[in-house]
C-alpha cells in the first residue's frame, strides 16, 4: 500500500536493526530510554506477532507492532491483536500516511483471522485518546507493561475494516471525549 511515496508492507527479519533504529528516533515519545529496550520491544514483535513498517525509499518512517494475543494473558486470546507499539517520523504526520498506515494494519489483521484489536494509551495523551477514540471504544483504565498509567482501548478488526472501505471509520458515541468518562481501574497484576 502507498501514500505519498511512502510504501507499508510486513516487516521480516531483515528489517529488525532498521526498526529499532526508528523506534529509536522517537524514542522519547515512546519513553524508551535505552536502545536496549527498543531491541526487547522488536524482538517480542518477531517472536509473538508481526510489524508492518512504512518505508519512502530505504528509510522506515512509520511503523505498527502487533502482539497475537495481550501479553498481560501470555497470548493465549490470539483472536485478539495487541498494537503494542506504533510511531509516524514527525515530518510525515498530517499527510494520511497515518491513516494509510492504518488501513493497512487492519487488512493484515483480517488476512490473519484477528476479531479484535487492543491497545494502551497514556492518561495523559490526549490527542491519541482523541484519535483511537474514533474507532475504538474504552475498556478500563490499567498499568501498561511498563507501569504508566494508560486506558485500555478495544475495537472490532471487522467492523473497523468495513468502515474504512466505506472511508467511514465508525464512531463509538459516547467516546467522542473519551478522557471526559470514569473507567474501571485494573488493580491486579498487569504482568
Amino acid at each position: 500500500m502507498l501514500t505519498n511515496d511512502v510504501m507499508f508492507r510486513v516487516a521480516g527479519a531483515d528489517d529488525g536493526g532498521r526498526v529499532v533504529d526508528f523506534l529509536m528516533s522517537l524514542g522519547e515519545e515512546l519513553y524508551l530510554g535505552e536502545r536496549r529496550v527498543a531491541e526487547e520491544i522488536v524482538a517480542r514483535l518477531f517472536a509473538h506477532g508481526f510489524m508492518s513498517i512504512g518505508e519512502k525509499g530505504k528509510q522506515v518512517v512509520a511503523m505498527s507492532g502487533v502482539l497475537l494475543g495481550e501479553p498481560a494473558k501470555d497470548y493465549v486470546n490470539r483472536e485478539v491483536g495487541f498494537i503494542y507499539v506504533a510511531g509516524l517520523a514527525k515530518r510525515y504526520r498530517g499527510q494520511g500516511v497515518f491513516q494509510v498506515g492504518l488501513e493497512f494494519l487492519i487488512e493484515e489483521m483480517v488476512a490473519r483471522g484477528l476479531e479484535r484489536f487492543r491497545l494502551h494509551v497514556l492518561m495523559t495523551d490526549k490527542r491519541l485518546q482523541g484519535i483511537y477514540g474514533r474507532f475504538a471504544r474504552p475498556l478500563r483504565e490499567e498499568l501498561n507493561p511498563r507501569g504508566m498509567a494508560c486506558i485500555l482501548y478495544e475495537g472490532n478488526v471487522a467492523q473497523v475494516w468495513a468502515g474504512m472501505k466505506k472511508k467511514k471509520v465508525p464512531a463509538y458515541a459516547y467516546n467522542a471525549t473519551p478522557h471526559a468518562y470514569v473507567l474501571p481501574r485494573y488493580d491486579g497484576e498487569y504482568l
